[in-house]
């Protein structure tokens, strides 16, 4: 099995290396092309050799998702389609404004959480993303930016529940914000989560990145209702996490409400 290498930290990817026969310096030039330069084939890893460039293809996986369509809306936003290595789909949108560029992402191919107002919740849960096809979807779609667009922020709002998916979130940040990858800023991600309290806990502890929470109600009745994570975390305990979550250099919590 091919090696998934954008889903690894830099210390992976060197012992990776190595373990095939190069030295630990192939790893980083190797991981800086995957992820600060953006390449989804080894032909563009121009200062490696050739013998290199032979192993990587044989032996990592280097383009996780292929782009099915995108579709643009006349507001600017586009909607881009993936496929996964096994076929189930994914989408992201990149929504423009102003002077921003965010781009929401996807955790999960499908939800589990079943919020009554989400399509995705409708088709059922299918399974986790891995860190590296979480971060494809920004290499795909900066790759597919035009002159004078700039990528300004990402948020974790796609499909699926980012807390419900934490390990290989929490690890994507990692190769997002890491100066020898993609060298993205923790103030620019936003994670949004329809309220698993434990999770927003542990979110707090490990990274700093911004906290969306999906309200939708002011009273538990409406939100169990629209929202069954309530049955489970209810109004009370969702906002005594909100109000210990740390929040550094005097950034904010975002509640979201959708009108229906």
């Amino acid at each position: 099995m091919k090696t998934d290498l954008k889903g690894l930290n830099a210390l992976e990817t060197e012992q990776w290396a190595v373990e095939h026969g190069l030295a630990p310096y192939r790893g980083r030039q190797i991981r800086h092309w995957l992820l600060n330069r953006l390449a989804v084939s080894c032909d563009e890893m121009q200062n490696l050799p050739k013998p290199v460039r032979t192993l990587v293809r044989e032996s990592a996986l280097i383009a996780p998702l292929e782009e099915i369509t995108t579709l643009t809306s006349e507001d600017g936003t586009r909607k881009y389609l993936f496929r996964l290595q096994d076929g189930h789909l994914i989408e992201s949108v990149l929504i423009p404004e102003r002077d921003h560029l965010t781009l929401c992402i996807s955790s999960q191919a499908g939800c589990a959480m079943g919020c009554r107002f989400c399509l995705t919740g409708k088709q059922g849960f299918k399974r986790d993303l891995a860190p590296s096809e979480i971060i494809e979807q920004i290499i795909l779609v900066k790759r597919s930016l035009v002159l004078r667009e700039r990528l300004t922020n990402i948020v974790l709002m796609g499909m699926g529940e980012p807390l419900a998916n934490y390990d290989a979130v929490i690890r994507a940040i990692g190769n997002m914000v890491a100066a020898d990858g993609m060298n993205l800023s923790h103030k620019k991600i936003t994670l949004s989560t329809c309220g698993l309290v434990p999770e927003i806990t542990r979110l707090g502890q490990d990274t700093t990145v911004n906290l969306a929470v999906s309200l939708n109600a002011a009273d538990d009745a409406t939100r169990s209702r629209l929202m069954p994570v309530n049955r489970k975390y209810p109004i009370r305990r969702l906002i005594q996490a909100c109000r210990e979550f740390p929040l550094p250099n005097r950034r904010m919590i975002t509640f979201e409400y959708i009108l229906i």
